[in-house]
């Protein structure tokens, strides 16, 4: 049994499909009470999960807060002393980079709570909603791991789907922040497009969407050619440069993703404007349950950032040939993710990208501003 949310585009004019992303358990269905007044869907999806499973919970971290206030008790109540105090946890080094895209942390917009009408997984023998994608949980979950992590990653999604059966609706797709600009890719967008959309690759709810238009393509083309950012903190080299690895890859070897808070991805931008004459923009949420179609809805905004949490508004909508679709994405995704392997499917899916731009690079390094 599985479940995902498919946020799909339609494309003024042509009325194509784009599929834009993939969201796991936490795929919202909140929009269909907009649309139908009650919950039919939601309840229909956990009743489908549970007839599957039988015994459900969920797990919003706290199996993982127990087992961590078990094993390491003076860490636990350290950490819990200095959070209410106020004092926040050390930010990754990497993300005090002056090229690390992380003005999407700043977004203030509330994201909308995922509880679903199970108990709390506490370690109780059931299948889990792993809301938390934990990846040591004693019992199974309704995603596996490695799928549930992918939808939670862009530009991981992008890696597994582009060379797929689906793939002339998988927009063509590339990397900024943290040196990781490819100077070809964006060559290719701004000769082909007008304007283009980055998005946060672990952002939620349109957190940091945001166009680009060719005056900032070309700075960020440009930027893909610096060897060396000449802003480096020396006092902070001269103590610990033998400790930090200064390109991407080896961060990806070390098994260190911290970056990948501070990464975009950059997407040719897809008119999905109701009426041309008008600026509303919409996206289309598609549910998937164990590989069936559910049921869909249509999110219309004034803003290109057509979410709820962003103020958008539900639609009903229904087309044919929609269902088949989105089966027809969800075969192809969880078939690409079976060729995985879960060990190492960040690394495998992270390398092929970096490989093909070592001809543009001589050296990226970083500076950590304090």
């Amino acid at each position: 049994m599985t479940l995902y949310g498919l946020d799909i585009i339609k494309e003024e004019g042509s009325g194509k499909f784009w599929l834009i992303e993939m969201n796991g358990v936490r795929a919202g269905m909140k929009g269909f009470v907009q649309v139908y007044g009650d919950e039919r869907v939601e309840t229909e999806v956990w009743k489908r999960v549970e007839e599957q499973y039988g015994n459900l919970t969920w797990n919003n971290g706290s199996y993982r807060r127990m087992r961590y206030k078990e094993e390491h008790p003076m860490q636990y109540y350290g950490e819990l002393l200095l959070r209410k105090l106020g004092i926040k946890t050390r930010i990754p080094e990497i993300l005090h980079s002056s090229k690390a895209d992380i003005l999407w942390v700043l977004d203030g917009s509330q994201s909308p709570e995922c509880k679903p009408p199970f108990p709390v997984y506490r370690g109780q023998k059931s299948v889990v909603l792993n809301i938390i994608n934990d990846d040591k949980l004693p019992h199974p979950t309704v995603n596996p791991y490695l799928q549930e992590e992918i939808t939670g990653n862009k530009f991981l999604q992008y890696q597994v789907l582009k060379d797929s059966a689906v793939k002339d609706h998988i927009p063509f797709s590339t990397l900024i922040g943290l040196g990781a600009n490819s100077k070809q890719d964006l060559s290719l967008l701004l000769q082909e497009y007008k304007k283009c959309i980055a998005k946060p690759i672990l952002g939620q709810c349109g957190k940091g969407v945001r166009t680009l238009r060719k005056e900032e393509l070309r700075k960020l083309c440009e930027d893909s050619e610096e060897i060396e950012d000449s802003q480096h903190n020396f006092l902070l080299d001269l103590i610990s440069s033998s400790k930090i690895p200064r390109r991407l890859e080896a961060f990806i070897e070390a098994g260190e993703f911290d970056f990948e808070l501070g990464l975009s991805l950059v997407q040719p931008f897809i008119f999905s404007r109701i009426n041309p004459r008008q600026r509303k923009y919409s996206s289309i949420r598609a549910i998937v349950c164990n590989g069936s179609f559910v049921d869909a809805y249509r999110r219309e905004g004034s803003s290109i950032r057509a979410n709820l949490s962003q103020g958008a508004k539900a639609k009903p909508f229904s087309e044919q040939g929609l269902g088949e679709f989105c089966e027809e994405i969800v075969r192809e995704f969880e078939f690409a993710c079976s060729t995985l392997n879960p060990e190492s499917f960040r690394r495998d899916l992270y390398f092929p990208y970096f490989e093909r731009r070592k001809p543009e690079l001589k050296s990226v390094t970083f500076s950590f501003v304090y």
